[in-house]
């Protein structure tokens, strides 16, 4: 394999018309790195993927694969391999043509690759049975032998993953651009596929930018998360720093499943007027605190806040129970499933949290002083 190397991605801008897709989006990529590029849909993940590998041209900014700028260079010249969500497989081509069809492309003349003439074509004998090596040795890699003499009609999702992504390995790319490539696999097989990519990842050792709106894909598989929004980039970190120190209650909402709690400072203030969140009193703290369903429980009685049950989702050994406190900011609390039915539509209890897991954070703009609804409950 082709050695990897650094991104470096410097003040990059791609407008279109009045909106920026990109507006300054800057980041640094170590050799043999796996980012995950993880925000809303529209935030212009794609587009960065894009404009990375020269399908589309930045307005402002530099980009450099190695030491070296790629400006100017046409996407075939970069040595970067971009997987689709679609896979972009070739239909009427078996696997193993797929496989081998950008090698046929760069390395075989238009008359070596005519199946008629090109056996007549100096050297164009000894390039195939290289590029037909290579693709018994990928295959092999993915575990898709089997899969070398079949059409992509004829394979499931996850295979014809594992196709398009033998495609882009083949060519030995110094960067490995991946947008949402498991969008399209069903939840148990998206899950199992994301494991064997970090596995192929850290095996290969090629550096790599993966696109997701998923944060839990994002988390499980990544060296470090970039959270973008509106084109910027808001927080790059670990997976752990991440979800321990976000900087800003959008980050801290968007890494929170099903949903973060945002309780306004000043209804806890008065409900728990000693309550300090990681030190700091909330009686004399302003805007919202926020803390994540798992670091929440739910109480028949107690010190807390006062709650009524509006639902409860099942999910897997442990459940989600929505709740509404008394001014009508939701909230939810991961309880074991199996309490469920303990906590029918309707009763009432007490909401608890770990101050310790908790944050403080200014209200949103617009606010009142009490946490947004933003998350639809029934």
């Amino acid at each position: 394999m082709t050695a990897s190397q650094s991104l470096d991605v410097s003040g990059i801008v791609r407008a279109f018309g009045p909106a920026r897709a990109l507006d300054d989006f800057s980041l640094s990529v170590a050799p043999g790195e796996f980012v995950s590029i993880l925000g809303p849909s529209g935030c212009g993940k794609s587009t960065l993927l894009r404009v990375v590998a020269g399908l589309e041209d930045a307005d402002a900014g530099t980009i450099r694969i190695g030491d070296r700028s790629v400006r100017g260079l046409r996407p075939k010249d970069r040595q970067i391999a971009f997987v689709f969500q679609s896979y972009a497989l070739y239909p009427h081509m078996t696997c193993r043509q797929n496989l081998a069809a950008p090698l046929v492309m760069r390395e075989l003349s238009p008359f070596g690759r005519n199946r008629l003439v090109g056996r007549l074509v100096p050297g164009s004998g000894a390039v195939r049975r290289a590029i037909a090596e290579r693709v018994e040795r990928t295959a092999a890699l993915l575990g898709i032998e089997a899969l070398l003499d079949r059409r992509p009609s004829q394979l499931s999702g996850g295979q014809r993953q594992r196709v398009a992504l033998g495609r882009a390995l083949i060519r030995e790319p110094r960067l490995f651009l991946l947008d949402e490539p498991l969008a399209n696999l069903d939840a148990a097989l998206r899950n199992r596929t994301r494991g064997e990519l970090h596995d192929l990842q850290r095996r290969l050792g090629t550096t790599t930018l993966f696109v997701t709106h998923d944060q839990a894909e994002a988390m499980a598989i990544s060296d470090r998360v970039v959270v973008m929004f509106a084109g910027r980039v808001r927080q790059i970190g670990t997976p752990d720093d991440l979800y321990r120190n976000p900087v800003d209650l959008d980050v801290a909402r968007f890494l929170s499943q099903p949903h973060l709690n945002a309780v306004g400072a000043a209804l806890i203030a008065n409900t728990l007027p000693s309550l300090r969140v990681r030190g700091t009193p909330v009686a004399r703290a302003g805007g919202v605190v926020a803390f994540r369903p798992e670091h929440a429980r739910v109480m028949e009685a107690g010190r807390g806040l006062p709650f009524t049950v509006r639902r409860a989702e099942h999910a897997g050994s442990d459940a989600h129970l929505f709740v509404a406190l008394r001014d009508g900011t939701r909230c939810v609390a991961r309880i074991p499933s199996e309490t469920i039915a303990d906590w029918p539509r309707g009763r009432h209890g007490i909401l608890a949290f770990d101050p310790e897991a908790a944050w403080i954070f200014p209200a949103p703009e617009g606010d009142a002083g009490h946490a947004p609804h933003l998350s639809v409950v029934a």
